[in-house]
């Protein structure tokens, strides 16, 4: 099917931004990455999303996040 992009990835993209920004020395940012990876991969290898719906997920996350920011005012 014909989606934009991955909202799985980006989703585990944005959790490991968000928590890197409210809480940069911890480590749990590092084990949603790595989560995020993982999913990156699964996703892909279930044929579920193209591979541009993929790369492009974590874009779509920081641009996300940059833009909360934006308009919450931090």
């Amino acid at each position: 099917s014909d989606m934009l992009f991955s909202g799985h990835c980006s989703t585990m993209i944005l959790m490991g931004i968000s928590t890197y920004a409210h809480s940069p020395d911890g480590y749990i940012h590092l084990a949603l990455y790595a989560m995020a990876t993982v999913t990156s991969v699964l996703v892909l290898l279930s044929r579920v999303h193209y591979t541009l719906d993929v790369v492009v997920a974590p874009f779509m996350a920081y641009c996300s996040m940059q833009l909360g920011f934006w308009l919450g005012g931090y």
